[in-house]
């Protein structure tokens, strides 16, 4: 009998230590959802730097949201067309002095060839200061406000670039320029 209870003991040790444990499942988490529209929009806006600006970048992959209306702004959709894009902010005087010529090139080369697309980026922290400019100015080209990670760039202000019919930046500058000047950069004649 004593036989028997130790058979029986061995094989009661045996299956405890042989039980296969259940698999656990992976614990999946929700990332935390914002609870604001504004607070969403961060969530998806992509880090942009001074770098995505560069010389040779393509700025198709680029979108943003219109300081003056709120939509987004793709670059994608000026495709076969040339970009000079502005940067800019409101204690910035030679940028805002160009603000003129920029508006000839938009009515000119825009609005009655459509040749180009004109947007400018204010890289000013207070979206309102750059609101206040754009209305005391009349500027009617495309104005965005930069997002945070642009406005601490330290971008030299003003500065300018030309991209191609495919988006391809093929030429920055800083400095004040002049229609004439602006014309040449972008390869209007």
């Amino acid at each position: 009998m004593r036989s028997i209870t130790v058979f029986v003991l061995s094989c009661c040790f045996l299956f405890a230590c042989t039980k296969k444990e259940e698999p656990v499942a992976p614990v999946v988490t929700q990332p935390k959802m914002p609870e604001a529209l504004d607070e969403v929009d961060k969530a998806l806006e992509r880090e942009l730097t001074d770098e995505d600006f560069q010389k040779g970048k393509n700025l198709h992959g680029i979108v943003m949201r219109s300081l003056i209306t709120g939509e987004e702004v793709k670059f994608s959709d000026h495709k076969g067309k040339k970009i000079i894009v502005d940067f800019w902010s409101s204690w910035c005087v030679p940028c805002i002095e160009m603000f003129p010529d920029i508006e000839r090139i938009k009515k000119e080369y825009e609005e009655a060839k459509g040749l180009v697309k004109i947007i400018s980026i204010s890289v000013d922290p207070l979206a309102a200061n750059a609101r206040k400019i754009v209305r005391k100015q009349g500027v009617t080209f495309e104005v965005i406000q930069a997002p945070e990670s642009l406005q601490n760039a330290g971008i030299l202000l003003p500065f300018t670039l030309f991209a191609d019919e495919n988006g391809v930046v093929k030429e920055t500058t800083n400095g004040k320029h002049s229609y004439a000047e602006i014309k040449k950069f972008a390869g209007l004649n």
